[in-house]
C-alpha cells in the first residue's frame, strides 16, 4: 500500500516537524510496550511526548480526502488502544498531507469507548486462541472533540483576511462544477446502458425501426471563458487535450470525429473536439459506443485531475485511469 509506505518514510520527518513547531520532545520512539495487567495487550509507539505524557502518533494522508474530523475518526481505535496500554490521558495525532500541510490534533482518552474496545479485543483474542473466525462488533468510535475556533495572529500580515474574503466571494461559483461533473457522469452511464449494449438497442433498431445517434462534444475546450475557465493550476488553454481527445475517440471506433476552431465566434479562438457514434443495435456498434464514451469520459477526468481538481484525482484513482501516484499526491 503506497499510502502506508509514505507514512513510514515520512515518520522521522513528521516527528522532527512536530518537535520544531511545538517545542516538545518525543521519546520512546518505536518502543513496544505491554499493558501492566493484561499482558496480551501491546502497542508499538511512534513516540511519547516527554513534557505531557501524551501518546504521539505520526500519519500521512492524501490532501483531497483530508479533514480533521475524518482523520481523528479513522485513527480513533488505535489512539484509544495506545492510551489504554500506556495509561495516558491524551494522544497527539501529527499529520502531514500530500499537499504540504501539517496538522496537529489532540485526542482525549474516552473511558467508555476504551471499555467497548477492550471487550472487542478480548473477543478477538479468544477467537485467535481457539481458531474461530472473528466477527465485527460494530463499536462506533466517539465523535472527535475538535476546536471549533482557531485563533490566528494577523498583526503582521493581512493575507489571512484577503484569502478569506476571496474564498467567500468565489465559493458559490466553485460549488456547481463538481456537482455538474458527477451529474454528467451518471447521465453518461445511463446513456451507455441504454444505447451501447444489451437488448435496449436491439429493441430500438428492430422493433421501432429507429437508429440512435450518440453525439458528444468534448468537455474540454481550450478557451479562457468557456468550460475550462479557472482550472486549479491556471491551465485554461491547452490545445493538446482536444487533439488527444479526437485521436483517442477515433481509435475507440467513433463513426465521426471533428476538431473545431472557434474562429473568433461565440467561443472565441478556442479549439475543441467532438464525436458521433451511431448505435445500430449491432454488437460492433455496442462495443464501439461503449469504448468511445469510456475514452471520452476518462480523458475528461484525467484533464481535470492533471489540473489539480481533487474530485477528478479521486475519480482517476478509483477507476484505475493510470494517473501516476506522484501526480495524484501533487
Amino acid at each position: 500500500n503506497l499510502i502506508v509506505q509514505l507514512g513510514s518514510v515520512t515518520e522521522d520527518l513528521n516527528r522532527h516537524w512536530y518537535e520544531r513547531n511545538t517545542g516538545q520532545v518525543i521519546n520512546e520512539v518505536q518502543r513496544r510496550v505491554f499493558h501492566p495487567v493484561k499482558r496480551w495487550m501491546a502497542a508499538t509507539l511512534d513516540g511519547m511526548v516527554e513534557g505531557t505524557g501524551a501518546v504521539f502518533e505520526a500519519k500521512f494522508m492524501l490532501p483531497w480526502t483530508f479533514s480533521e474530523e475524518a482523520a481523528a475518526e479513522k485513527h480513533m481505535a488505535q489512539l484509544q488502544h495506545n492510551m489504554w496500554v500506556t495509561a495516558s490521558r491524551t494522544a497527539v495525532l501529527s499529520i502531514i498531507t500530500g499537499g504540504g500541510k501539517w496538522v496537529e490534533i489532540t485526542i482525549p482518552a474516552d473511558p467508555l469507548y476504551q471499555h467497548l474496545l477492550l471487550t472487542a479485543e478480548k473477543k478477538f483474542w479468544r477467537c485467535v486462541e481457539i481458531g474461530e473466525t472473528p466477527h465485527p462488533l460494530g463499536v462506533e468510535p466517539p465523535r472527535p472533540r475538535l476546536e471549533a475556533v482557531r485563533v490566528v495572529d494577523m498583526s503582521a500580515s493581512n493575507s489571512w483576511a484577503e484569502f478569506a474574503a476571496t474564498f467567500r466571494r468565489t465559493r458559490p461559483a466553485y460549488r456547481p462544477p463538481p456537482a455538474a461533473g458527477r451529474g454528467l457522469t451518471q447521465l453518461l452511464k445511463g446513456l451507455e446502458e441504454k444505447f451501447g449494449q444489451g437488448p435496449d438497442v436491439r429493441d430500438l433498431s428492430a422493433k421501432n425501426r429507429k437508429v440512435v445517434q450518440a453525439a458528444r462534444r468534448s468537455i474540454d475546450l481550450t478557451f479562457r471563458n468557456y468550460i475550462t475557465e479557472g482550472m486549479a493550476d491556471g491551465s485554461d488553454a491547452i490545445s493538446d487535450w482536444p487533439l488527444l481527445n479526437a485521436l483517442l475517440t477515433t481509435a475507440a471506433g467513433a463513426d465521426l470525429d471533428a476538431l473545431h476552431a472557434g474562429g473568433g465566434g461565440y467561443a472565441g479562438y478556442s479549439q475543441s473536439a467532438g464525436m458521433t457514434v451511431v448505435a445500430t443495435g449491432s454488437p460492433d456498434a455496442r462495443d464501439r459506443l461503449g469504448a468511445a464514451l469510456n475514452v471520452d469520459t476518462a480523458l475528461g477526468i484525467l484533464r481535470h485531475a492533471d489540473a489539480g481538481l481533487a474530485d477528478a484525482q479521486a475519480s482517476a484513482l478509483e477507476f484505475g485511469l493510470g494517473l501516476p501516484a506522484a501526480e495524484a499526491i501533487r
